[in-house]
């Protein structure tokens, strides 16, 4: 079980910095205003 939380952990990273990079080559014409990332286990 610990072993697929720390995928889980990696993986989350990974989507993060390539949420980031799409944020940064966003075109001018149309960009976001906000970027609200949440990892998808929280419980809320």
């Amino acid at each position: 079980m610990a072993g697929s939380k720390v995928a889980l952990v990696v993986g989350a990273g990974e989507a993060i910095a390539e949420n980031y990079w799409r944020l940064h080559q966003q075109s001018r014409s149309a960009w976001t205003h906000e970027l609200d990332q949440r990892p998808w286990m929280e419980p809320w």
